[in-house]
């Protein structure tokens, strides 16, 4: 029976907090309500029991030993007293170990007494294997921030994690299109900062022979570019083979380009 009654509280469920935890009800916690008499009134919170062990079992001493693999945010308190009641006998959790955060194992872990100051670096986790945030890069002159540009922007943040925008420089500006732009490149460095949009915004190169180089910095996952944004597509894609990198290029969509296009409106 406690075999079965275990494997029912493995998936997605509804949790209610216990009362003495610190969850806030109207900027309270409840621990403060229930220590002062109150019932706290908690709403069930989404948690997941990917899988539970029952390692030990003392029936004569009334004693469980499990082991629970869960989502954060489970209380484990209440699991107990919820197994207990399923099992129609009762529990409450007497011990409580955590042996696994994220990629943190307890198996792993030093005790302070033994760290000092010539060996600690012995135990750092020098090549700890963190989860990959993907990236998208634009780049583009962005004279006289308009509404095409701002949607522009919105679509390629949606492509990945961090989106970073690089701003032409002034002087590669005149010689692409032989005039310099309206707004200068600190004015539109300023611009779209301000749009709290992006990872990063950064000038490009001063130099336009160097004008890949960034792409090198970044390594970006995708390229995002503009509908109509003109480039030498062979000769991007043969920068990110020199870079040995496998970045994606993707053309945005439009956004009322009658109406929001730099060159109509400049």
């Amino acid at each position: 029976k406690i075999q079965e009654t275990l494997k029912n509280f493995i998936g997605p469920q509804l949790q209610t907090p216990p009362p003495f935890s610190a969850k806030k009800i109207n900027g309270q916690k409840a621990y403060n309500l229930a220590r002062k008499g109150l019932v706290p009134k908690l709403k069930p919170q989404k948690i997941n029991i990917y899988n539970i062990k029952l390692n030990k079992s003392l029936i004569t001493n009334y004693y469980l030993l499990i082991t629970v693999h869960c989502s954060s945010g489970t209380y484990i308190r209440r699991l107990a007293h919820d197994i207990g009641k399923k099992l129609g006998s009762g529990a409450y959790l007497e011990k409580l170990r955590r042996t696994q955060i994220g990629t943190f194992k307890l198996k792993d872990a030093i005790s302070l007494n033994k760290l000092t100051k010539n060996n600690w670096q012995k135990f750092t986790l020098a090549n700890l294997s963190l989860p990959h945030k993907t990236s998208a890069l634009i780049f583009g002159t962005f004279d006289k921030l308009h509404p095409g540009h701002k949607n522009f922007f919105t679509q390629a943040k949606k492509l990945a994690d961090e989106l970073y925008i690089v701003i032409a420089r002034d002087n590669n500006v005149k010689q692409v299109k032989n005039k310099l732009p309206q707004d200068n490149e600190l004015a539109r460095l300023k611009n779209i900062k301000n749009l709290n949009l992006a990872a990063q915004v950064i000038l490009g190169s001063q130099n336009w022979q160097h004008r890949y180089r960034i792409i090198n910095k970044i390594k970006p996952d995708i390229i995002a570019l503009g509908y109509d944004q003109k480039i030498n597509m062979a000769e991007l894609k043969a920068k990110l083979k020199k870079y040995g990198l496998k970045s994606k290029i993707i053309r945005l969509k439009p956004y009322c380009p009658g109406k929001y296009k730099s060159s109509k409106i400049n």
